[in-house]
């Protein structure tokens, strides 16, 4: 079974909707690749959503011609940068997304971060996911590929020092942003 049909069984998409987005756009504003399983994700359970009903994830849906990934993108690392710039010692990730930055694909409302810590020597869908909370400046390491860690986060198998327990104990649904 691939990583699609488990994620499928732990955690069902609305329907037999699909969800197109264009990538393109998207990778050519930020100047990375955005690794295949997130965009297959995005393909089969929305284009942008909410699961457990605060873990927003970024989609493609333009506004004013900047997709949504790229607008939050630019917010994380305009204000990473900012803290980097007041408090080098707790924000050492570079600023920008350049080899061993953040990516981030989510967030959370109290102000977490998901995402991926960029590797340019390493393919893209290699790159392990890793969560900044609100206040670190040092993201904690999943040690997955998205796939792996949407597969952990459906099934209860995140620690809960790395996402807040409350959010981890409601129900696993994702409901996908409105189409328009």
């Amino acid at each position: 079974m691939d990583w699609v049909d488990e994620l499928k069984r732990l955690l069902p998409p609305h329907a037999d909707q699909t969800f197109d987005a264009d990538w393109t756009a998207t990778e050519a504003q930020l100047g990375v690749e955005i690794p295949g399983d997130y965009k297959a994700f995005c393909a089969t359970w929305g284009n942008g959503g909410q699961l457990f009903q605060d873990l927003v994830f970024s989609g493609t849906r333009e506004r004013d011609g900047v997709p949504k990934f790229v607008r939050e993108a630019r917010y994380f690392t305009r204000n990473y940068a900012q803290l980097r710039e007041n408090w080098p010692e707790k924000y050492p990730l570079p600023a920008g997304l350049v080899d061993q930055g953040m990516l981030p694909f989510a967030f959370t409302s109290d102000g977490d971060f998901v995402g991926w810590i960029i590797d340019e020597r390493a393919d893209a869908n290699d790159w392990l996911v890793a969560i900044l909370e609100h206040g670190s400046g040092t993201p904690n390491s999943t040690g997955k590929t998205f796939a792996a860690f949407i597969i952990a986060l459906a099934s209860g198998q995140v620690p809960s020092d790395m996402l807040h327990p409350s959010l981890l104990a409601r129900p696993a649904v994702f409901e996908p942003l409105p189409t328009r």
